[in-house]
């Protein structure tokens, strides 16, 4: 019986057993980045966006640019095989092979081909959760294309980005960005200060924010540099650009012309300013705002608040037989004019090419774009009160029911949004733009208002207000789905929330995970490095004093950061 059974030794066992599958590996990823996907490197991605964490961890340039799907083939009814080509959806502008040589004449060499990828991708998706393609960080590059200044500030910002995440810092990264950085503002000084008038702002403004990002992230302990570029803004603004800050109603009968960008509004337009720049000086004022925030800003806010003023009037009821004319508009009225004036943006600066998918887009994440330019103004209003140093006085009272009415009235305006944010968990697709819009813009809604309570309450018990313990619930929670989905480099758009959190929670185990956060940031940055040592003293004095600290006074003693 025992020879009838097959021995595992004999042949024929043998051969079934070189038959048997060996066991299959962990699954290659299929949404990794493709610099850890690609035939080089064939290594398993952790799928952490923006940066994955082996290119992190290796300073490599992380690729998640979307690949054309390839041509499928199927099979006709004749029986002819029948390539199906997957149409393209993506701009020809977002190629991403740069030349040897730069159009604006600027030499290229292999580590500028790296550093532009890294603005047009990395870079792009950290400032920007619009489609890398169609974004405002496209249009700068197309701009850079064609001015050597746009083009030295967007190397620069890159290769000084790229060093913080290499594990050793390259003093040649280093150089190239202090090179850069320098080219651009020898460049800024002589187009500024021509004598003869400007009007193509585009590049100007584009460059002034781009400098005001660097000296957040690599400049002086005292944000000097910060300081400097928004009162050039605000310069620019008051004897340059004044005579542009007159934007039509919403809903102006007339036909009016607009140009994406001032260079192609045709020479026959009358002087007028571009789509893209008026959208520029929202950006800027909103890094104003985030520098008033700690004592380094304003300037820019309340001189563009002051131009708009005179410029803007509500013709929307108007009397022609009024002797005093159509009444002004409110600060918030003629600031939300300006951005929305340039709300068709990408639509005009793409044309026909523009697609329907991303022109949907535009308008589902529309109102969330409003709620963070409200934001911006609120946050330079807060600021301002901040500034104020008797709260009893006649002048802070007033000030604070201003305040107070306008966060009251964004409350009520954006109160669907501020519905669904509540509703929103960790498992919601954080790839929908508006979801991403959400986890973001809303904590530093809250945060304006914890500001705002906390100025206004500066003796009250931290943490004990039912509605800041509401705000914080919140910020805490849509900064845990969003490092969820984001890692850390997606905290760096809430920093300034989470840095306020830190200072009114009242809770040990929230106080402790926003310092962790705020530690493992400041690898990213000077100014989250300074701010992660300045909330650690102020939370330690906070404790032995048993009161508020005054962010802005307690600055005078410490290095000058700011968060956005």
């Amino acid at each position: 019986m025992e020879s009838d059974i097959p021995s595992i030794a004999s042949d024929g066992s043998r051969a079934l057993l070189q038959h048997v599958p060996a066991p299959r590996s962990k699954p290659r990823s299929r949404n990794g980045c493709w610099t850890c996907r690609g035939k080089a490197a064939k290594k398993r991605c952790d799928e952490t966006r923006p940066i994955c964490g082996r290119c992190a961890r290796l300073g490599l340039f992380c690729d998640y640019r979307p690949r054309p799907r390839k041509s499928k083939t199927s099979r006709s009814s004749s029986g002819r095989s029948v390539t199906l080509r997957q149409p393209s959806t993506l701009s020809p502008t977002t190629s991403l092979a740069p030349p040897t040589e730069a159009p604006c004449s600027l030499s290229l060499a292999q580590p500028d081909h790296e550093a532009i990828r890294y603005f047009r991708t990395a870079f792009a998706s950290l400032h920007h959760t619009k489609n890398q393609g169609y974004s405002c960080i496209s249009i700068m590059f197309n701009l850079a294309q064609d001015d050597p200044m746009v083009m030295h500030m967007a190397l620069a910002l890159s290769f000084g980005d790229m060093d913080l995440r290499r594990p050793a810092s390259s003093p040649e990264s280093s150089q190239r960005s202090a090179y850069h950085y320098s080219s651009a503002l020898r460049i800024l000084a002589d187009a500024v200060g021509r004598e003869e008038e400007c009007e193509d702002f585009d590049s100007l403004l584009t460059t002034l924010w781009l400098m005001i990002l660097y000296e957040q992230q690599f400049g002086h302990s005292q944000s000097q540099g910060c300081s400097n570029h928004l009162k050039g803004a605000a310069s620019l603004l008051q004897h340059r650009m004044k005579k542009f800050l007159q934007f039509p109603a919403p809903d102006h009968d007339t036909d009016t012309p607009t140009c994406a960008l001032t260079r192609k509004s045709g020479l026959d337009t009358k002087p007028m300013l571009s789509l893209y720049s008026a959208r520029m000086l929202v950006w800027i004022s909103g890094s104003d705002a985030a520098a008033a925030s700690t004592g380094g800003g304003g300037h820019f806010n309340r001189t563009l608040m002051s131009l708009l003023s005179e410029a803007q009037t509500d013709d929307s009821d108007t009397n022609a037989n009024d002797p005093f004319g159509p009444p002004p508009l409110s600060p918030l009225q003629s600031y939300m004019r300006m951005h929305r004036y340039s709300n068709s943006l990408y639509r005009v600066a793409w044309g026909h090419t523009y697609p329907q998918a991303e022109l949907l887009d535009d308008l589902q994440n529309r109102n969330i774009y409003n709620l963070l330019t409200v934001c911006n103004l609120l946050r330079f209003m807060v600021a301002e009160l901040a500034t104020i140093p008797d709260i009893s006085s006649n002048e802070f009272q007033q000030q604070a029911a201003s305040v107070s009415a306008a966060i009251r009235n964004a409350n009520y305006t954006y109160a669907e949004l501020l519905e669904v944010s509540r509703e929103l968990c960790t498992e919601t697709d954080h790839s929908q733009r508006l979801v991403a819009n959400i986890r973001y813009i809303v904590p530093t809604f809250y945060a304006i208002q914890l500001e705002f309570l906390r100025i206004t309450q500066p003796t009250s018990p931290l943490g004990q207000g039912s509605r800041q313990r509401f705000l914080l619930a919140e910020i805490i929670r849509l900064a845990f789905q969003l490092r969820s989905h984001w890692g850390d480099d997606g905290l760096r758009k809430i920093a300034w929330p989470l840095f306020l959190a830190g200072l009114e929670t009242d809770d040990l185990l929230h106080r402790e995970w926003i310092l962790e956060r705020l530690q493992k940031m400041g690898e990213m940055g000077e100014h989250l490095k300074r701010a992660f040592l300045f909330l650690k003293d102020a939370i330690s004095l906070q404790q032995n004093t048993s009161r508020r600290v005054d962010i802005r006074d307690m600055m005078k003693g410490y290095p000058m950061f700011v968060l956005n």
